[in-house]
């Protein structure tokens, strides 16, 4: 997998990996899913990175992240067993939640995804993430990614670092507007005298 961002979005992400201080908790709002998921992506890389240049995107690790294959990162998905297109709160707790604690395997660190949070995740299940949200273990990175961040519980929001990607829109050309007389809103007089 290739990681392909916005220049200022990338330097927002790579500014907070730089800075050697992650939070626990980081929820990652705007623009586009595809962008939402690679910021997320490239986080995850310098969160793991063995490198001293994070995220170098070319060590063992960011390969394991960039192919989906690293034991120390969980992305769970919706329900199987669910149509809604949310995860189960029971899956939830047993099949990733239990493993929260356990140290990690290969990395210094242990991430969880939530890709599209904000559908993915109901009122209990952010309920139930809260708990560890308020008392992480140690060495553990929660990435939630969603279209707007307010969709998600205020307590969860308070609780994380934000990052509102940019959206970027294609300049549009301005019509040519004959040349105007100036006004005297525009007209702009030196009083002084000499």
């Amino acid at each position: 997998m290739e990681i392909s961002l916005k220049k200022e979005n990338e330097k927002m992400i790579l500014d907070l990996i730089r800075s050697r201080r992650l939070p626990h908790t980081v929820i990652i709002e705007g623009d586009s899913k595809d962008e939402r998921d690679n910021a997320a992506m490239l986080l995850m890389c310098g969160a793991i990175c063995s490198s001293d240049d994070k995220p170098c995107l070319s060590c063992r690790a960011c390969k394991k992240v960039l192919e989906g294959i690293h034991p120390d990162v969980f992305i769970p998905k919706p329900s199987k067993k669910l149509k809604s297109g949310i995860i189960s709160l029971n899956e939830l707790r047993d099949d990733y939640l239990s493993q929260a604690s356990i140290k990690p395997n290969e990395a210094d660190i242990k991430i969880y995804l939530f890709t599209d949070a904000d559908r993915l995740l109901r009122e209990d299940s952010q309920n139930t993430l809260l708990k560890i949200i308020e008392e992480p273990p140690q060495n553990l990175l929660f990435i939630f990614t969603a279209e707007k961040a307010k969709a998600l519980l205020p307590t969860v929001r308070s609780r994380a670092h934000l990052i509102t990607l940019s959206r970027i829109f294609p300049m549009k050309r301005a019509r040519r507007s004959p040349p105007q007389s100036p006004t005297a809103s525009s007209i702009s007089m030196n009083t002084t005298c000499c």
